[in-house]
């Protein structure tokens, strides 16, 4: 067999041998979409189970890494379930390629989703969202220390109550890909219109200042004039006095 021909046999193999590597990477998005499922519980049972494999004081549980989880939870149960509701005849069309990008768009969804619970906890935990519906914080107008990990250590939710209220709120920010930005986008509309609102109000403040201001020099102006008269009659009459 010629050089040439070896070559192209090597290559054709090479070739077949990288589908079947793709192939076997490119599973299906549901299984990929359970075994990120399975990751988030393994983890958060090893958390429960071993919490000294993540820090030093192995009875306390950092609230934030909790929090963070629970959206991560919520994530995973998201895409799950939208992966669920495609057809497999939808999910066999996606070339290689495709598959392996919606493959990392999963694990990488589970960051992601964890992060927006973190988001959700900083902005209800800030007051600006605020109800019965959300939990309440203590030691919020304490004194900024200048260290930012106390500064997350100190402020807590006040009970347990407010504990479960705040997991299960990063779990919905987590499952919801909507509720934070949406939430962001009617915090930065309120935020507009309240400096929109300052700023009018500041204009209708300026402009009674500048009417007071100007009444106040008209008023000036007629007091000097009646001084001026005044004067002038102060002078006739003492003009007249000395004639006579």
């Amino acid at each position: 067999m010629k050089p040439t021909a070896n070559l192209m046999q090597a290559f054709k193999q090479m070739t077949t041998n990288t589908k079947n590597l793709l192939k076997d990477l490119t599973l299906s998005l549901r299984v990929h979409a359970m075994i990120a499922a399975v990751l988030a519980i393994n983890f958060l049972i090893l958390m429960i189970k071993r919490p000294d494999f993540f820090w030093d004081d192995g009875k306390k549980y950092p609230l934030l890494l909790i929090l963070f989880l629970c959206g991560m939870l919520g994530g995973v149960i998201n895409n799950y379930l939208r992966i669920n509701k495609l057809p497999s005849s939808h999910l066999d069309k996606f070339v290689p390629k495709e598959k392996i990008i919606n493959i990392l768009q999963i694990y990488v969804s589970l960051l992601i989703s964890g992060t927006l619970g973190l988001i959700f906890y900083a902005t209800i935990s800030s007051g600006l969202i605020q109800g019965s519906f959300f939990p309440e914080f203590s030691n919020l107008e304490a004194d900024y220390s200048g260290d930012f990990l106390n500064f997350f250590q100190q402020i807590l939710p006040k009970t347990n109550h407010d504990v479960l209220k705040a997991m299960i709120w990063c779990f919905i920010a987590g499952f919801s890909e909507k509720l934070v930005p949406n939430t962001i986008d009617k915090l930065a509309s309120k935020a507009e219109l309240t400096i929109t609102q300052r700023i009018d109000e500041i204009k209708v403040s300026n402009k009674k200042l500048e009417e007071d201001l100007e009444k106040e020099n008209k008023s000036k102006e007629e007091l000097l004039s009646q001084i001026a008269e005044l004067k002038q009659e102060i002078n006739s009459e003492n003009k007249n006095k000395t004639d006579t």
